[in-house]
């Protein structure tokens, strides 16, 4: 039961909607609300949202992530394009790796993103938001191993051959059985950087190939590895 007067609904995303419940206890609300609300006149009001496509397919433009989530919505699986409705305001785009990424849905259902993101984001202005990645490769087929996985994206990978990868800006954690893991991370241009305590370990910084050219550092920097994991 509301009383007569502005009362606004939020999501966990976006910003607030406001609507109004009149003298005579209908729901009005701006015009401007029309393409993602109705009920004006009635006493329900209901809350359609846009839709709108978020798209880590497997195709031309594949990442390697199994999942990703939008904040106040869930985990979704990577693999399909996933269909949502969701209200205009601020998201936020997150894989298990990755920081957020915001978006915008606008009042007119459209997605936007801040021009930073171009490189590895696509689909401003329509409604799907694509997300791209940067083509990475990691090889590690100069070490002894059989495999290594990067958490957050992938299972085990066969060590013997480079792996491709396509992975947004952010930071990856490195693993081989029975050692300390090293954290690299993808830029926001799509090249690897990491810190210097992990250049005995890995080369490739400023590259897009990430290059395991140790993974069995000396006792010394293995403690250090396992202070800083």
């Amino acid at each position: 039961m509301l009383v007569p007067g502005p009362h606004a609904i939020e999501t966990a995303a976006a910003t607030a909607v406001l609507f109004r419940i009149t003298d005579s206890g209908t729901v009005d609300y701006d015009q401007g609300l029309d393409g993602f609300l109705s009920g004006r006149g009635s006493s329900t009001l209901q809350i359609r949202g846009y839709p709108i496509e978020v798209n880590a397919t497997v195709d031309a433009t594949v990442t390697s992530y199994t999942s990703f989530a939008i904040f106040g919505v869930g985990w979704l699986d990577a693999r399909v394009v996933q269909p949502l409705r969701l209200v205009p305001g601020r998201h936020i785009f997150w894989t298990p790796a990755s920081t957020g990424m915001p978006f915008t849905v606008a009042n007119a259902g459209t997605v936007s993103y801040e021009a930073t993101f171009d490189g590895f984001l696509s689909g401003r202005d329509s409604s799907t938001l694509r997300i791209r990645g940067y083509p990475i490769e990691v090889d590690a087929t100069a070490t002894s191993y059989p495999s290594f996985a990067v958490f957050g994206v992938s299972g085990w990978l066969d060590a013997r051959m480079v792996q491709p990868l396509v992975l947004v800006p952010g930071t990856y954690r490195l693993h081989v059985s029975g050692v300390p893991d090293a954290l690299f991370r993808v830029t926001e241009t799509g090249t690897i950087d990491y810190d210097d305590l992990y250049a005995p370990v890995l080369s490739g910084r400023g590259s897009t190939t990430l290059t395991v050219r140790n993974a069995a550092p000396p006792s010394s920097l293995r403690t250090m590895l396992r202070r800083a994991a």
